[in-house]
């Protein structure tokens, strides 16, 4: 691997922040490859480049609020909670036969607390019947992250199973991971109440009625 000197990381470093120039710029005009400007230049907070990438995160936010007014229109009753959760579930949730239990995980704390929050809203439950397990990496606080998971589902940590605890490696590194979350519901019934409901909004948006699959059975049942 060729070597260089101060001057030249120096120099390059002085390129990009004073002048403005790209790392492309640079590396042409000091006969480097841009990719290593880019290693040198890491971390500088260029005037240009910062700004650009400011400009487009603003527009990126702009296309993504340009369809949430549609939720000032929308009546959220219960049956609508009950097509939002089952839909939810349907894409996370876990299957039956595999398990005969509600099963719902993600690492998204948000995702799972709108689960929670449409599915108490939803059914009448029996909070008792409520689990969670966690997986999280070995480097984790263990104890700090019940007490997260369980302020947030508002769930009392003895409720909590054992966790499953991996040990991180680099290319799977997740800035702000506060672990995998399993919600676990004892009740059969919810669960295929929750598929009943998923089932149904494929029917009734894929516009078709049953498919064979070829074994008899149907594309379109969930839980075939």
């Amino acid at each position: 691997m060729k070597r260089y000197s101060n001057h030249n990381i120096t120099q390059a470093r002085r390129m990009v922040v004073e002048d403005n120039l790209s790392y492309r710029e640079v590396g042409r005009r000091l006969n480097i490859d841009n990719s290593t400007i880019s290693t040198w230049c890491r971390g500088l907070a260029s005037s240009k480049f910062t700004k650009l990438i400011k400009n487009n995160e603003l527009k990126r936010e702009i296309v993504k609020k340009s369809e949430t007014k549609s939720f000032q229109k929308i009546d959220i009753n219960t049956d609508f909670k009950k097509i939002l959760c089952g839909v939810i579930y349907g894409c996370e949730g876990a299957k039956y036969p595999a398990t005969k239990h509600l099963g719902f995980t993600n690492s998204e704390p948000l995702l799972i607390l709108s689960f929670i929050n449409l599915l108490r809203d939803s059914f009448q439950l029996d909070e008792s019947k409520f689990r969670i397990h966690l997986q999280i990496h070995s480097n984790q606080n263990y104890n700090n992250l019940v007490k997260f998971w369980s302020d947030l589902l508002n769930i009392s940590s003895d409720k909590f199973y054992k966790p499953t605890i991996t040990k991180p490696t680099d290319k799977k590194h997740r800035k702000g991971y506060l672990g995998t979350c399993t919600i676990k519901y004892y009740n059969i019934n919810i669960q295929l109440k929750l598929i009943g409901i998923f089932n149904e909004f494929m029917r009734k948006f894929a516009l078709l009625e049953d498919i064979p699959n070829g074994s008899g059975k149907s594309l379109l049942n969930f839980d075939a």
